[in-house]
């Protein structure tokens, strides 16, 4: 088994805390950006592999490390990435954005509130004169949303990464078994000392 530091769910959670300043650095280009992750990943993971192959001596692990981060967590988690930079530059304040994400869902929310208070008035008029203030921060309502969703996505690449690690391990041992001594070994080893018993018999 390959020791925790340099198991596959640990690099995974390495690489995002790694990765993450470099997604919100190129936040309006996902071309940089793609770039920007694919290169910094493709170095962690050798920069690991080489390890554990001077480390441990362990070349199935390295070799996985070398596989699944740019095989199989990389492109995951650009997909991840890409989504949060447009979900974060639907949140900052453009002209447009003011417009479009605060101006109306205010304007939605007044009318809202009118109607719903002339078609059912009570006490609860106080709660709808609260609402277009909820429409004014629609945008940060969507942002925490959006951070929680893809704080989810990321446990998950991170678990998904653990149980490839398992089942890889459960096929397939990070480090080689050493060989039983065969049978003609053994037999081998047993006739040593009776032939050395012989002799001294013969001698005697």
């Amino acid at each position: 088994m390959a020791p925790p530091s340099f198991r596959l769910d640990t690099l995974a959670a390495n690489l995002i805390e790694r990765l993450e300043p470099v997604r919100r650095a190129h936040l309006d280009d996902p071309a940089a950006a793609r770039a920007a992750m694919e290169s910094t990943t493709a170095e962690i993971a050798k920069n690991v592999a080489g390890e554990c192959r001077g480390l441990l001596g362990d070349d199935a692990q390295a070799t996985r490390i070398e596989r699944e981060s740019t095989g199989t967590f990389l492109p995951r988690y650009v997909r991840l990435a890409l989504e949060q930079n447009r979900a974060e530059r639907r949140a900052s304040l453009t002209p447009s954005n003011l417009v479009l994400q605060r101006f109306m869902p205010l304007f939605a929310g007044m009318i809202a509130a009118r109607v719903m208070m002339v078609l059912a008035p009570g006490p609860w008029d106080l709660a709808f004169n609260v609402l277009p203030f909820v429409g004014l921060f629609w945008p940060e309502w969507l942002g925490v949303l959006a951070r929680r969703r893809y704080q989810a996505e990321l446990q998950a690449l991170a678990d998904d990464l653990g149980q490839l690690q398992d089942a890889d391990e459960r096929l397939a041992p990070t480090l080689p078994i050493p060989d039983r001594p065969t049978a003609a070994t053994n037999a081998g080893a047993e006739s040593t000392p009776n032939h050395a018993a012989a002799s001294q018999r013969e001698r005697s």
